[in-house]
């Protein structure tokens, strides 16, 4: 049927006019039933009616007047329906020029569909969607179940390619890597590619494929058919030469496991044996609140309040500290160490008072009255560093607050790890700036693994312990230092496994 929310408003809308419609179609709704249950059983016309709903101009009063409600297609599949209405649907059919498979392929389309379905789908983010295309934007995710969150426009065109399939048939599209690294494409890959069967991925993302676009890109082939438990998916991955860098194979079960959206896995890990980690069940979410830095919002609202202070400020009260991604090491703060830059402030010893920050920003002035942990956000590694009441992490940072019976220096000794970096490229490897530097952010440090045992991370463990002697490195031999470096990577290695 058609019902209000086909009419959401979009930029370019009149108010007005979209709440109209929407009276109207919530008074139609309470006379009339559902048309049609059945896709299949329903003429062109109705089915051009009930799309041009969801794309549907809300400007002018004869918009208002054609507005295709339920009344409107009702008429179509009864008694017929006013000329100059169907004439202004035709317009907005004609100009996004969508049609019916049925219609256009029939001797295809009741032969079951096509035996394989390939191509190159346009790649258009959400951003772009909203500006240029606010319509399309607004009623892809009505249609198509794959266009959730953030998506591209390639993620329901992959969708679209299923339902074309016939029974066995194939598909295989060339798609942005994001297709199996990005969190918008989870329900693409928990709906079509995990209940049909995922034969092969192709990961060109070292070879630079299209002439003046700046693009990685691989290719799912997929086969319609029910995936059975024994299947395992084959990803294969080329250097910039076309040699094969890496063939591995991976279970569909194995690809659940890990984190929504992000199967690369197979492909950007170091060492494929890591995944059994997954299979502990605590995550770091569990035992700390982690949350991004400051927004770039808030950053440029605090930036004329930032002062340069100096180094006697580091043991003073009133005065918050600030650091950022680029002041964060594992273990070490370089706050007075190294020149910090935030928005046109340069200097050493940047700060806040704490007066204006727990008047203006009362939340982030509670984060800085504890001990938290701080994680660089752009990275070759986890860098994490605990910060002392009085210091707040700026932007392009995450900032991870442990329960009371978690202590910050084990929780750092444990992302510091060579192991934890390893896992978290591994997992999130293709959501990156690039094959080498890393976007660190809270939803996915979150999902890191914990070894069960809780007791693992508590003050008088052995993590903690490694973790508050590294917090003071700089003050050890450079032995004593690599030494406490490799029984940390020793402890952690038999705590995963």
């Amino acid at each position: 049927g058609i019902n209000a929310s086909h009419f959401d408003l979009v930029s370019g809308d009149v108010p007005h006019i979209r709440n109209q419609i929407t009276k109207r179609c919530r008074q139609e709704s309470r006379r009339q039933q559902w048309i049609w249950t059945e896709h299949h059983s329903i003429s062109e016309t109705a089915q051009d009616i009930w799309l041009a709903s969801l794309l549907w101009p809300k400007t002018n009063d004869g918009m208002l007047n054609a507005a295709p409600t339920l009344s409107v297609l009702s008429d179509a599949v009864t008694t017929g329906m006013d000329k100059a209405v169907w004439s202004e649907i035709q317009k907005v059919r004609d100009g996004y020029g969508f049609f019916q498979w049925e219609s256009r392929f029939p001797e295809v389309m009741t032969d079951g569909g096509f035996d394989a379905v390939i191509g190159n789908p346009p790649y258009l983010a959400s951003r772009y969607l909203s500006k240029h295309h606010p319509y399309l934007r607004k009623a892809l995710p009505k249609i198509y179940v794959s266009a959730s969150g953030n998506w591209d426009i390639y993620i329901p065109f992959t969708e679209l390619a299923f339902y074309l399939l016939k029974e066995g048939g194939f598909q295989a599209f060339v798609t942005p890597n994001k297709i199996i690294g990005a969190e918008y494409a989870s329900v693409l890959q928990t709906e079509f590619f995990f209940q049909y069967t995922m034969l092969e991925v192709y990961d060109f993302t070292r070879l630079n494929l299209f002439d003046g676009a700046n693009v990685s890109v691989v290719v799912v082939v997929n086969q319609k058919i029910s995936s059975s438990s024994e299947h395992r998916a084959s990803f294969v991955q080329y250097q910039d030469d076309m040699t094969v860098s890496r063939h591995q194979t991976i279970s569909i079960d194995a690809l659940r496991s890990l984190p929504k959206g992000f199967i690369s896995f197979p492909l950007t890990t170091p060492d494929s044996s890591m995944i059994k980690w997954m299979t502990h069940s605590s995550r770091l979410a569990d035992v700390c609140m982690i949350s991004d830095g400051m927004s770039t919002d808030q950053a440029y609202r605090i930036k004329p309040f930032v002062r340069f202070g100096n180094a006697e400020d580091w043991f003073c009260n009133e005065s918050i500290k600030l650091v950022n991604t680029g002041t964060i090491d594992p273990f070490r703060l370089k706050w007075g160490q190294q020149e910090i830059s935030f928005l046109g402030y340069k200097g050493r010893y940047p700060i806040l008072d704490a007066s204006f920050l727990k008047e203006h920003y009362p939340k982030r002035y509670q984060q800085a009255e504890h001990v938290t942990i701080a994680i660089a956000g752009l990275s070759n590694r986890i860098e994490a560093a605990v910060l002392p009441k009085g210091v707040m992490s700026g932007v392009a940072t995450v900032l991870l607050q442990p329960n009371e019976d978690v202590c910050p220096y084990a929780l750092t000794a444990l992302l510091n790890s060579q192991a934890y970096s390893d896992l978290y490229k591994g997992l999130f490897g293709m959501s990156g700036m690039t094959a080498n530097i890393l976007n660190y952010s809270s939803k996915p440090i979150g999902y890191l693994p914990l070894p069960d045992e809780l007791k693992q991370y508590s003050s008088d463990s052995r993590l903690s312990g490694l973790g508050q002697k590294l917090h003071q490195s700089q003050q050890l031999t450079k032995p004593d230092n690599a030494a406490l470096w490799s029984e940390l990577e020793c402890v952690v290695l038999d705590l995963l496994n």
